[in-house]
C-alpha cells in the first residue's frame, strides 16, 4: 500500500470528463468502500480486493486495489472513511462486464488522503440544487404567509419549524429524483410553480390547500432519511417505521394541539389528507387515494415534477458522445433520447453548495 505520492501539482478532473486511456491526477470524494474476493480456480487461488467507490458533482465511478494484506485492509477499513476526499494518479481505463453497458473505472498508480494544505473542500465536490437554497426557503415561507386562512398557513409554517435547516440540506429522495443537496428545496420550488399555475387555471380549485399541502406533502423526510453532505445513505428508524407520509400527518396534529386547532375541522382534515393520498396507491406508500380534487392536483405534479426531473438530471450526467439515458428505474426502466439538446440547455450551471446569495433560479451568482 501507498500512503504517499511524489508532489506533483493537481489538475481537477470531473468524472464525466474523463476518457479512456487517459492518465489524470485529481481529487475526489469518498462515497464507500468495500471489500470482496475473486473466485479461487484450478490455476489462480480467491483474491481479496478492495473497491474505493469515487464521486464528484458529475459522477462516479471505481478504482480497485488489490493483494490486501490483512493490516493493509484494516488500515483502509480506519482510514478511508465515507466522504473522505481521495487524491489518486490513475489510468481511466473501460471496463466492460458481461451483459452490461461498459463503464470507465480507475487503475490506480498512486493514491493517498486529501490533506488540509491541497486546498479542497468536500462540498466542491458534491452536487447541490441549482438555485439559491437560503433565499429559496425565505420565499417559500413568504408564500405561506400569504395563506389566507389561518389554520392552514399556521400548519405549514410550524412544519417548516420543525424542519429548521436541515431542508436546506436535504435531497428530495434517496436515489430515484432530486437525491441531493437541496433536491428536497428544489423539488418545492419547481413543483409550486405548477401548482401556482393549476390554482389560477382552475378557480373551483381551493389553492391556499392546494399551496400547504404541496410545500409540506413530503417535508418529513429530513426525518426519514440518513444525510450527509445532501446524500442520502439510508432511512433512518422512524423513517424505515412510519415513513415520511405518516410522519407529516403526526406533525400536521402537533401542531393542531400546539395552536389548539380542533383536529376534527374539515380543514385539517383535508390537509391531512392531501399529505395522506399524495402516492395515490397502497404499493407506494399512502394509505388512502386522493378523493379532493386537490389531492389529485398535488399527486400529478409530484409525478410529474419528479419524472422530468428524473430524465434531465440523467442527461445532465451523460457524456457529449452520448445520445441514450441508462435505464431509469421510476420510469418502467425505460431509456430515453437526448436528441439534439444543445450542451448548454442540458447542462445547467451548478449553483454554490450554500447558496447564501444571487438570484433565487437559475445559475451561479
Amino acid at each position: 500500500m501507498m500512503n504517499e505520492v511524489n508532489p506533483y501539482q493537481p489538475d481537477r478532473r470531473r468524472i464525466i470528463s474523463l476518457r479512456e486511456g487517459e492518465e489524470i491526477t485529481s481529487f475526489y470524494l469518498i462515497k464507500e468502500i468495500s471489500f470482496n474476493k475473486t473466485d479461487a480456480t484450478t490455476n489462480r487461488p480467491a483474491a481479496e480486493y478492495m473497491t474505493i467507490h469515487l464521486m464528484d458533482e458529475t459522477g462516479e465511478l471505481q478504482a480497485k486495489v488489490w493483494g490486501l494484506s490483512p493490516k493493509e485492509k484494516e488500515d483502509y477499513e480506519n482510514r478511508y472513511r465515507k466522504f473522505r476526499l481521495l487524491k489518486v494518479k490513475a489510468l481511466v481505463q473501460l471496463y466492460k462486464p458481461a451483459n452490461k453497458a461498459p463503464i470507465l473505472q480507475l487503475k490506480l498508480i498512486q493514491h493517498r488522503l486529501a490533506e488540509r494544505t491541497d486546498g479542497y473542500k468536500r462540498q466542491e465536490f458534491v452536487r447541490s440544487a441549482p438555485i439559491q437554497l437560503d433565499e429559496v426557503l425565505v420565499a417559500i415561507k413568504e408564500r405561506l404567509q400569504d395563506v389566507s386562512d389561518p389554520v392552514l398557513r399556521n400548519i405549514a409554517l410550524f412544519c417548516y419549524e420543525k424542519a429548521g435547516k436541515k431542508i436546506i440540506e436535504f435531497p428530495a429522495a434517496k436515489n430515484l429524483h432530486h437525491a441531493y443537496f437541496g433536491g428536497l428545496l428544489y423539488h418545492k420550488w419547481r413543483g409550486l410553480e405548477a401548482i401556482e399555475f393549476y390554482g389560477e387555471q382552475r378557480p373551483f380549485l381551493n389553492l391556499d390547500l392546494m399551496v400547504t399541502g404541496w410545500l409540506i406533502h413530503d417535508i418529513a423526510k429530513v426525518e426519514e432519511l440518513l444525510v450527509e453532505l445532501g446524500i442520502c445513505s439510508d432511512y433512518s428508524r422512524r423513517g424505515k417505521l412510519l415513513g415520511h407520509i405518516a410522519i407529516a400527518t403526526l406533525w400536521i396534529s402537533e401542531a393542531c394541539f400546539h395552536y389548539g386547532f380542533d383536529i376534527y375541522d374539515h380543514v385539517v382534515e383535508d390537509l391531512m389528507h392531501v399529505v395522506l393520498a399524495h402516492h395515490n396507491k397502497a404499493e407506494h406508500g399512502s394509505p388512502v387515494q386522493p378523493r379532493l380534487p386537490e389531492a389529485v392536483a398535488i399527486h400529478y405534479v409530484d409525478m410529474m415534477d419528479s419524472r422530468l426531473q428524473g430524465i434531465e438530471d440523467a442527461f445532465m450526467m451523460m457524456r457529449p458522445e452520448e445520445e441514450w439515458t441508462p435505464k431509469l428505474f421510476m420510469l418502467e426502466n425505460q431509456s430515453f433520447y437526448r436528441g439534439s439538446l444543445s450542451e448548454e440547455a442540458e447542462k445547467p450551471q451548478q449553483a454554490p453548495f450554500t447558496g447564501p446569495s444571487g438570484p433565487i433560479f437559475g445559475g451561479v451568482a
